[in-house]
Order: structure tokens, then C-alpha cells, then sequence
């Protein structure tokens, strides 16, 4: 569904007068980079790697406050522990997707 929604709309920028062709080059370029990211990561099927995930994170049902804290400390974590790597290291999936939750 995502390739069909990207591509008609790659396809429709043909039709856009309102923009130069530079412009329309540019958008479809990005169109063509664009990746999805549409439902979840196959890692979390992995037994215990949700488990490893969160399991510095502390919630407490009466401290709301406190728990956004602790997600966030997580997630701070996880980043600082990726900053020795380069793109082309290969990153650990189950940090990938532990990032991409607290940014959400």
C-alpha cells in the first residue's frame, strides 16, 4: 500500500503547474528516498529482546511524571551508546526501534 501511495504521488507531480521543474525533481527525488516504516520491527518477535528493551525502565502507576522521565533517561541512553558508531557499523535492531519509540 505504502509503494502505491508513494508512487502516485510521484506520478502526480507531473501535474503540479504551481511548480518549476527543478522543484519537481527535487520532490521526486525525496519521494524515491522516502523508506517506510509502517508497522514494527521484525526484532521484537525475538524472545526477551522487548524484555532487554525496557528493562532499565522503571513505571510506576502512581508516578506518571517520573515515568516519562525514565523513558526519556532510557532513550538518552540508547542514543549516547550508538555515538561511537558510524552508519555503517551495524546497529543493534532492538536500540534502533527503543529510539524510535521515545521519539514518538
Amino acid at each position: 500500500m505504502f509503494k502505491e501511495i508513494k508512487s502516485q504521488f510521484i506520478d502526480g507531480l507531473e501535474e503540479q503547474t504551481w511548480m518549476d521543474y527543478a522543484t519537481r525533481a527535487q520532490a521526486r527525488l525525496k519521494l524515491q528516498k522516502m523508506t517506510d516504516l509502517i508497522g514494527f520491527p521484525t526484532v521484537i518477535k525475538k524472545p526477551g529482546i522487548l524484555d532487554r528493551i525496557y528493562d532499565d525502565i522503571q513505571v510506576d502507576q502512581h508516578h506518571h511524571f517520573q515515568n516519562t522521565l525514565n523513558v526519556y533517561q532510557a532513550g538518552y541512553k540508547s542514543e549516547i551508546n550508538g555515538l561511537d558508531k558510524t552508519q555503517d557499523d551495524e546497529l543493534d535492531d532492538s536500540d534502533r526501534y527503543l529510539m524510535i519509540i521515545l521519539i514518538i
